[in-house]
């Protein structure tokens, strides 16, 4: 008898310390520590041992903000606040966009690598530019990155560029950069 309650004891002893060893390591899903980025990686797949994110955020996006409670990223300066009315625009061939109340840039060094003004955006699209249309063109991946039609030029999506880098693959029939 005394060896049962040793071992449901045990036992729950066991799963108390299993559940402490199970809750994530944050508890906030993007924040700010001065000009880092911290994001979690809470999701039903990811509460063991889940992982707070570090980026620092740099050049063309070297500020980061607080957008919402739980909305952070790097923007081009902490006071580049923008509306519905911003005009997007190609500044030192980076692509400039706005996100979340702040302005954005996308460093098209990295994507294009020519900034290019549409009808609705700046893009960064790739050399030589290629007209596209979005509805015949197939995404495909060229090495670790995703060649695709938007707002009728081929654009690159370099994977390598996301935190944490992503790989070009396919889902569902489409191309992306896959975590």
């Amino acid at each position: 008898m005394q060896r049962s309650w040793a071992m449901a004891f045990g036992g729950l002893i066991a799963s108390a310390t299993l559940a402490v060893g199970c809750t994530p390591e944050c508890t906030f899903a993007a924040r700010c520590d001065g000009d880092v980025l911290e994001t979690c990686h809470v999701g039903v797949d990811q509460m063991v041992g889940s992982p707070i994110s570090r980026h620092v955020c740099e050049a063309p996006n070297p500020r980061c903000v607080q957008a919402a409670d739980d909305v952070a990223l790097c923007v081009t300066a902490a006071a580049a606040a923008c509306d519905s009315g911003y005009t997007p625009a190609c500044q030192n061939d980076a692509a400039t966009k706005c996100t979340s109340g702040f302005v954005v840039a996308t460093d098209c060094s990295l994507h294009g690598p020519s900034c290019v003004l549409t009808t609705t955006e700046a893009v960064c699209a790739v050399e030589p530019l290629t007209s596209c249309d979005a509805q015949t063109h197939v995404a495909q991946c060229a090495g670790n990155t995703v060649l695709r039609c938007r707002d009728g030029y081929v654009q690159a999506e370099v994977c390598d560029a996301y935190v944490p880098p992503r790989h070009c693959g396919e889902n569902n029939g489409h191309m992306w950069c896959l975590e």
